[in-house]
């Protein structure tokens, strides 16, 4: 997507607000489109176009719950400026009771059924695939600070979303995993065709006995409760910012969801444990920023083994190499992200999957 596919009536508040240049974002994987734009005042601001079919209500949800992490003290975490030049962007310091909900939804404008927002532009940058463990760590105790902030927004126990929603998973593949074979890989695609082949080959000849692990397992955290809320449900690497080895910025918001916290602690692990030669080293810094996060007083408890966050790790790997191999064979899904980052997810896949059985 283009400058051009900016729709007129968001050119003109963007005017409004003093918006002098505007340069397009490279696309990343979930159908979101974000522009950098800088003000004659020198200011610069994130203009993202939410994901084709994203329901108004879901981005007014999301809204509400950043909104509300950052007034709780994750000053990382951006709010979502107003449109409308009559509303300043200063109210987001008000309390929470003091912002009506008929205030907030002016955060979202709506053009041809499609939902925009405008957010401050972050500092810094994603850490290294080789970060240091106080690095991973300090992330870890900021993505904490976002659970403890969304906690008092809903919190109860239940068996984890995310154990449910892999078990389910893995029996959909069962019917997929027969197709993807090196065969079906085409010749002169966007996609290395060695990489596509290698991926085929590695799940078809683990797939019987990881399929039997990860059910044993994840049915066993299906039977049991743990701490649910909402979380981010996608925080990579490349979504928490760095400057300094300060966290600056947390970035995709479109995955939060009720689930439990030991999701994201997977997520954010997931490409340093990888990359990684010492990956137990990797999770214990994990969980401590996780426990450091939290204020002493009304701390969550949650298993000390964390086992339940690494199995979601191990089962997240295999389930998404084979996802991406369906995607990208069988349904020949269209994506917007560049071909040299589709490939690079594929490889960091493949890689986690090898380690997995090493």
């Amino acid at each position: 997507m283009n400058q051009a596919s900016i729709p007129p009536p968001i050119q003109s508040l963007l005017a409004e607000r003093g918006v002098v240049q505007i340069d397009c974002v490279p696309p990343g994987f979930s159908g979101a489109a974000v522009y950098r734009c800088r003000c004659a005042d020198e200011s610069v601001w994130a203009l993202k176009q939410w994901p084709r079919d994203t329901a108004a209500e879901r981005v007014d949800q999301v809204h509400r719950i950043i909104c509300h992490a950052n007034r709780s003290g994750c000053e990382f975490v951006p709010c979502p400026a107003p449109w409308s030049p009559s509303l300043p962007d200063q109210r987001f310091q008000l309390t929470a009771d003091q912002v009506a909900t008929e205030r907030l939804l002016g955060t979202r404008r709506t053009v041809a059924e499609r939902h925009w927002e405008r957010l401050p532009w972050l500092p810094g940058g994603p850490l290294a695939s080789d970060a240091s463990l106080r690095q991973i760590q300090a992330g870890a105790a900021a993505i904490s600070r976002f659970h403890h902030a969304a906690a008092n927004l809903g919190a109860q126990a239940h068996v984890a979303p995310a154990v449910v929603a892999r078990l389910k998973r893995l029996e959909e593949l069962q019917q997929v995993i027969p197709r993807l074979v090196p065969e079906v890989v085409p010749d002169g695609g966007p996609l290395p065709r060695s990489l596509l082949q290698a991926g085929c080959q590695l799940v078809n000849r683990e797939w019987p006995q990881v399929r039997k692990r990860l059910s044993e397992t994840l049915g066993r955290h299906a039977q049991q409760s743990t701490w649910t809320q909402y979380v981010l449900r996608d925080v990579h690497r490349e979504h928490l910012y760095f400057q300094k080895n300060q966290v600056s910025g947390l970035i995709d918001f479109d995955a939060i969801r009720i689930d439990t916290p030991l999701t994201d602690l997977a997520r954010w692990g997931t490409e340093f444990v990888i990359e990684s030669q010492s990956p137990n080293a990797v999770w214990e810094s994990v969980m401590a920023g996780w426990r450091e996060g939290w204020s002493s007083e009304g701390r969550v408890v949650i298993r000390d083994d964390f086992r339940l966050m690494q199995d979601l790790y191990r089962a997240s790997i295999w389930i998404s190499l084979a996802n991406w191999l369906d995607w990208i064979l069988i349904q020949h899904r269209r994506f917007s992200a560049e071909p040299e980052k589709i490939a690079a997810r594929v490889r960091l896949l493949v890689r986690g999957a090898e380690k997995e059985i090493s």
